[in-house]
């Protein structure tokens, strides 16, 4: 499920001179690191990257953009991002949760709804009833640091928020996930400082989140993040974790809510940032900058399936969906052979321009920014007196966007941009301290 994920910063930093030329507004380089569909739904599909979220309604065949002012945040955040079964897009950022009810031309924002989100998760069989996990720093005590972290549960996509429980001041969580095959299951991810280094704790609650218990997980000296992958579809015991480190990972199970680990089912010498489980729960897939592993559940190891660096992994259907890195030459990939091979699906510049809205609407502030995006990452410019990348004779209310709401196409202004790169490598190593190594 949707969760944040730091795109190899620290393995850019080294090239961030060689970037700087190319990179954009808030100083990163354009690339994908999250792709959902809408339950129920496999054409109606959104990629986060660096620069926004890029929408599509035809299972991948025209990507449409969202920029990040569109949606209430910036700077280097990857924030959450979520399709409710009703197609509602929910985006949970460090400033509050943001919701879009007409397929992303406006998101609201309440201050009552959570703060500080991490991570969004749902079931398949309940696709509108969301859980959003938040944390964040409280204050420095002799006994050490101490954090507000909580689980928030919404029956209605989105629209109101109700307090589940607050869990242990001591953790960081990082990640929420929920049983397929059991209702009242539910699983946190945590950071937990112990004398000599950084630990993880694995949260089960069999009551809908209301109270927990807590299994510790040892993590390596250099592994700084622990993330609940999936949860088996069939058994509600049988959970999937993955580590993340700057230079290694790692993906075990255990199959009895976390009370003992199994060993490593993939153990890599490079970052591992991508987990996928298949629908049925029979296949699963793991991959990063080493190449996309896969194997049988019942197996107790992962085999490698192809070296593609990828950034994040979905399974829809029979298919397995990548992000990728721009050195691969495409963005999105799919493959239909288990990883073997991915076929090229949306490459930067293959997006059509900003997501079409009738004016006003949010996404009109992405106008100013889409003439310096669609220059970086080579995108076909206007023809003379048109003011889009679409067709100029389009009328404005013959087009819906991407959920079928009506639509008009927005305008690029020609404002002139200014790309540059503002200490990669040392935002990078600071956000990963902030996020994954407190307390």
């Amino acid at each position: 499920m949707p969760r944040r994920v730091l795109i190899f910063a620290i393995s850019t930093a080294a090239t961030a001179c060689s970037l700087a030329p190319t990179a954009f507004a808030n100083g990163r380089f354009p690339a994908a690191n999250m792709l959902v569909q809408r339950p129920g739904d496999p054409a109606r599909l959104a990629l986060r990257a660096t620069f926004g979220v890029v929408v599509s309604s035809d299972g991948g065949k025209n990507w449409d953009w969202i920029c990040e002012r569109a949606m209430g945040f910036g700077g280097s955040e990857d924030p959450s991002i979520y399709i409710s079964g009703s197609g509602a897009i929910l985006v949970g950022t460090f400033e509050g949760m943001r919701r879009s009810t007409d397929g992303g031309c406006h998101f609201a924002h309440d201050a009552s709804w959570p703060q500080n989100v991490v991570d969004l998760t749902a079931r398949p069989a309940e696709p509108d009833r969301v859980y959003a996990v938040t944390s964040r720093f409280s204050s420095t005590t002799d006994a050490g640091n101490s954090f507000v972290s909580q689980l928030f549960v919404s029956n209605d996509a989105g629209a109101t928020w109700s307090l589940r429980s607050t869990l242990d001041p001591s953790l960081v969580v990082e990640s929420v996930e929920v049983a397929p095959s059991d209702p009242e299951r539910v699983y946190v991810s945590a950071l937990v400082s112990d004398a000599a280094h950084m630990n993880g704790a694995l949260l089960e609650s069999d009551d809908d989140g209301a109270h927990w218990r807590a299994h510790r997980v040892s993590l390596g000296l250099t592994e700084q993040g622990l993330y609940v992958a999936a949860v088996d579809p069939k058994n509600a015991s049988r959970v999937y974790l993955r580590t993340s480190a700057v230079d290694a990972g790692r993906v075990f199970a255990t199959n009895d809510a976390g009370k003992t680990m199994g060993g490593p089912l993939l153990q890599d010498k490079s970052a591992l940032s991508a987990f996928a489980l298949a629908d049925d729960g029979n296949t699963v897939y793991a991959g990063g900058f080493g190449g996309v592993w896969s194997g049988a559940s019942k197996d107790d190891h992962l085999t490698k399936a192809s070296s593609t660096h990828v950034q994040c992994l979905t399974a829809i259907g029979s298919a397995l969906w990548s992000c990728n890195p721009t050195g691969e030459g495409f963005v999105v990939g799919k493959s239909i052979d288990h990883g073997a091979k991915f076929a090229p699906v949306l490459t930067l510049s293959g997006m059509r321009g900003p997501l079409r809205c009738a004016s006003p609407s949010d996404v009109d502030s992405c106008a100013a920014d889409w003439p310096a995006l669609r220059d970086l990452v080579g995108g076909s410019k206007p023809a003379p007196g048109k003011t889009s990348e679409q067709p100029a004779a389009a009328k404005p209310t013959a087009k819906k966007n991407w959920l079928g709401c009506a639509a008009s196409p927005a305008a690029p202004a020609p404002v002139s941009f200014v790309a540059i790169v503002i200490a990669l490598g040392a935002a990078a190593i600071g956000w990963i301290r902030a996020r994954s190594r407190r307390p």
